[in-house]
């Protein structure tokens, strides 16, 4: 991750595509960021339209589809804008440089697991979900695409949640799954 001066006030989070876990680290995310007093907003790309309904009831807050193949850039930019106020931004996008700067709170943290090959200059490239250099402008953190999060920081995540859940509740934690 890159750390600017000051520690943000905000977190997104963003994934490639379907079965790959972020609805439920994302839930974890959502309840435990809003259980801490903080704003949350979440958003998703794709037809899983069950997924709204569980990130409403975690954050307390209308979770928002942003598809770009139904949708224009126009009325993206406007979904996109209920973010703006949120100390929280979890999305689950699953397209290439699809968040842009202009969508993020000043200050936030940008986490992007996105990972999508695109053709640039004649060459393949790996870019996240994330506009990386309009993001940065902004962003109080931003982890780069690639070499920022994989499948071991959401191994971590949900580890951590479980261990989280253990301890709030005076469950047995499972031996070996975090310090």
């Amino acid at each position: 991750m890159t750390n600017f001066r000051t520690p943000p006030p905000g977190l997104m989070i963003s994934a490639p595509s379907s079965g790959t876990g972020k609805t439920t680290v994302m839930l974890g995310l959502l309840r435990a960021l809003r259980e801490d007093g903080l704003i949350v907003q979440p958003f998703k790309s794709g037809p899983d339209y069950i997924d709204p309904a569980f990130h409403r009831a975690a954050a307390g807050r209308a979770s928002y589809n942003l598809d770009s193949w139904a949708m224009g850039a126009p009325l993206l930019g406007t979904i996109a804008a209920e973010a703006l106020g949120a100390d929280i931004v979890v999305a689950a996008v699953g397209r290439p440089e699809m968040v842009k700067g202009d969508w993020i709170k000043p200050g936030a943290t940008v986490i992007d697991v996105g990972i999508n090959r695109i053709e640039r200059d004649g060459k393949t490239a790996l870019v996240g979900d994330c506009e990386f250099a309009s993001c940065a402008e902004v962003a109080g953190a931003i982890t780069p695409v690639p070499g920022g999060v994989g499948p071991m920081t959401i191994a971590c995540l949900l580890a951590n949640t479980l261990t989280a859940c253990c301890r709030a509740h005076g469950l047995r934690e499972p031996e070996g799954l975090t310090a």
